[in-house]
């Protein structure tokens, strides 16, 4: 498994960075691979995977994610840490990502106020898993209905092996100047006024006649973000105190952050720790953790941590402010109470070595990848005859086309202009609004038809075949002519318009004239098949076009599935939009005759059904791609595109064959949509005709994009093609046979 972790890393000194690290670690010695996607600023880590404050930093860092091939993103979470408002810009990273997420909350608030709210409800609705430290934590985010109890989980905060371990307490003494047999207590970390040294400080020199030669360590540097606001103003303000107090010379202050042999040799002759901070709402400690780790006795304030983590004896709270008691507390462990007090540590810490928590991280990890197991009980009958005969409003189709064509992506039922438009979609969608034009007789869609096909003459401007793909919205090409996926789906779009009833069919055909010489054996595979589809669509209106199929038809003979029982297939990895190959073979085979081609395209058909169907439904391959048969559950979101294909595919092989079962086939793939899925979620906004752009996880990615709304009404047409085809066979069939 391959895990990409995105926080603040080392060399930015912070308890997230050091958390994010740890978390590496972890995951590696327990078998999987990590990737670390570092946050921070230009001026603290020079070159950075995100720059903190740049909210297009956050959209290409989901872009790498997403063709890096991870199987799940781990979001270190805290607020400080991501830009914008309450760190709102890390929403820019998840709404972009196609593999699922995990998030781990560092934060926990009663309330968080409404925007951290909305920030932290809109980061996890999309989560696969949520992980926080304690089981308060988990209870304080139920109450606040921010999170759903079904994705929360209890993943306690990791220590470092090595503060188990026995130090040389006499080196470490001698390191820190602090004589033989003294008894020492710590606090350390990155400090600020809500640390709360000085409580600690009051209460060591009310000590002073009990404990005369109690040394105290203040360890750590000032927390960045203070010392950008105020400077060094409250380490100042503890000197002072420190000398008003008459303890100079006893309090040693380490003004640099401590690496872990450091760490570990100070915690190690520490008797006491104190973490005397002024917040309760604090719902993780890392200085707490450590301290358990290292079997330490620990005074403490009674933030929520402490309450949770010193439940068992480990230590003693005492009330905030209360410097009184907080003395109280550190003579007593300092006596006998701390030695049960240590022992309940070092009992606590058994599972917070950090490669046991990173096991139970990795587990939360690999069934986020996997997705929701789910039991075919409980998953929604095939849809009534009633349901799969409803067609699909085109309210957002129209809400997709604008004077130019065809606007790629939204954000729920919201175009987003910024990202323009492309031939890709384009093209998917003429044969889509020529049937609407058709059908309803609405000018509208017939000068929609027009534009679209006016925006793939500019395309294609040239003559040589290669076409631009993306134009921005102010009507600018972004990139040069050249061969992709967009000329086979431009040839394929162009075809079937062609073939339709309407207006449109001289036009279309000029355009394939240009295009279809250009079709070459050598295009790659998807660019070939889409190809195929639209020449073999487009024949009946323009015969001419058979030779461009006799010229690439020997490429498609090559297409023979494989003879291993357990991969029928003529590719070694499944990609995308997997059906239109076996569709091209069946498609052209049956076209010209070729038997052997049809018999091929049908076993990869085959086989390619019996892998996605479980039980009643269809699972696709998902975006990840695949290439063994068994890793299916781990190839990430479903897309629309596969159940149109899958439909497409079946319809091709009725006509061929004449298999009536097909249709069935097709109803399959259409109630996919309606929410026959592993998630038993629909895929459309019924109000609109949206198609929602993914399966994912555990829950749909409700944007509804162009790709996956131009699907949906895809596979409607051809559901309802199929069982008019299947229909009038089986009639046809009765009627021979009662003859």
């Amino acid at each position: 498994m391959h895990v990409a972790i995105v926080g603040t890393y080392p060399p930015t000194r912070c308890g997230i960075a050091t958390f994010t690290a740890d978390v590496e670690m972890a995951l590696e010695l327990n078998d999987t691979d990590t990737t670390v996607v570092s946050v921070g600023r230009d001026e603290e880590l020079g070159t950075v995977s995100i720059e903190r404050d740049d909210p297009a930093s956050y959209v290409e860092a989901a872009h790498r994610l997403n063709a890096m091939g991870c199987d799940v993103v781990l979001i270190q979470h805290e607020f400080g840490i991501f830009g914008g408002e309450a760190g709102h810009f890390i929403l820019d990273l998840v709404s972009e990502l196609t593999i699922p997420y995990v998030v781990t909350l560092h934060t926990v608030l009663p309330w968080f106020g409404e925007e951290r709210s909305k920030v932290v409800q809109e980061l996890c609705r999309g989560a696969a898993a949520v992980t926080v430290f304690t089981a308060t934590a988990r209870r304080l985010l139920l109450e606040q209905e921010l999170v759903p109890a079904r994705l929360l989980q209890v993943v306690p905060h990791g220590a470092p092996a090595e503060l188990f371990a026995e130090i040389d307490v006499a080196a470490a003494r001698r390191w820190l100047s602090i004589p033989e047999d003294v008894p020492v207590m710590s606090t350390f970390g990155l400090l600020s006024e809500g640390k709360g040294i000085e409580l600690a400080l009051q209460a060591m020199a009310l000590l002073t006649s009990e404990h005369p030669d109690l040394h105290y360590v203040v360890a750590g540097r000032t927390h960045p973000e203070v010392v950008k606001r105020d400077g060094e103003r409250y380490r100042r303000c503890l000197a002072e105190l420190v000398d008003n107090l008459g303890l100079t010379g006893r309090v040693i202050f380490l003004d640099r952050f401590l690496a872990l042999d450091e760490l570990a040799a100070v915690l190690g002759i520490s008797r006491v720790v104190c973490t005397p901070y002024r917040g309760e709402d604090q719902s993780v400690s890392g200085v707490l953790t450590f301290a358990l780790a290292a079997g330490c006795a620990i005074a403490s304030t009674p933030y929520r941590y402490a309450r949770d983590v010193l439940a068992d004896g480990a230590g003693l709270l005492v009330d905030f402010g209360d410097d009184e008691a907080f003395a109280d507390a550190i003579h007593r462990l300092l006596g006998p109470v701390g030695d049960s007090a240590r022992e309940a540590a070092r009992q606590a810490s058994s599972q917070l070595a950090w490669p046991t928590v990173g096991a139970a991280l990795r587990s939360v990890l690999a069934n986020a990848a996997r997705g929701p197991m789910v039991s075919l009980q409980t998953m929604p009958d095939r849809p009534d005859s009633r349901t799969l005969m409803m067609q699909p409003d085109s309210k957002h189709l129209r809400t997709l086309c604008d004077d130019t064509a065809v606007f790629q992506h939204a954000r729920f039922n919201v175009p987003r202009v910024e990202h323009g438009y492309c031939v890709d979609d384009a093209a998917r969608m003429l044969p889509i609004i020529g049937h609407l034009a058709v059908s309803t007789g609405d000018e509208s869609w017939h000068a929609t038809v027009s534009r679209l096909l006016s925006f793939l003459h500019a395309a294609a401007a040239g003559g040589d075949g290669n076409m631009r793909n993306f134009m921005s919205w102010d009507r600018r090409w972004l990139d040069e002519p050249y061969l992709g996926d967009h000329v086979g789906r431009a040839i394929w779009g162009l075809g079937e318009l062609a073939a339709i009833d309407g207006a449109f069919t001289t036009e279309a055909n000029d355009l394939l004239n240009t295009l279809g010489p250009s079709v070459s054996p050598a295009w790659p595979s998807r660019t070939l098949a889409y190809a195929a589809l639209g020449l073999v669509a487009a024949t009946p209106s323009n015969p001419a076009l058979v030779d461009d199929l006799e010229r690439i038809s020997a490429t498609l003979r090559q297409w023979v599935p494989s003879d291993h029982p357990s991969w029928e297939w003529c590719e070694p990895r499944l990609t995308y939009d997997n059906a239109r190959v076996p569709e091209a073979l069946l498609r052209v085979g049956h076209l010209l005759g070729e038997r052997t081609m049809v018999a091929n395209g049908g076993t990869m058909l085959r086989w390619f059904d019996e892998l996605c169907l479980q039980g009643r439904y269809y699972r696709f391959p998902g975006h990840r791609g695949l290439s063994d048969a068994r890793e299916l559950r781990w190839s990430g979101d479903e897309q629309p595109l596969e159940a149109a294909a899958m439909a497409d595919a079946q319809s091709a092989w009725l006509i061929a064959t004449g298999d009536t079962d097909a249709a069935g086939s097709v109803d399959r793939a259409w109630a996919w949509f309606l929410g026959n899925n592993r998630l038993g979620a629909p895929m459309i906004d019924v109000a609109t005709g949206a198609g929602f752009d993914g399966l994912g996880a555990r829950s749909v990615n409700l944007n509804r994009g162009a790709e996956s709304t131009i699907a949906l009404h895809r596979c409607w047409l051809t559901r309802r093609t199929a069982q008019e085809l299947s229909v009038s066979m089986r009639t046809r069939a009765m009627t021979i046979t009662s003859s």
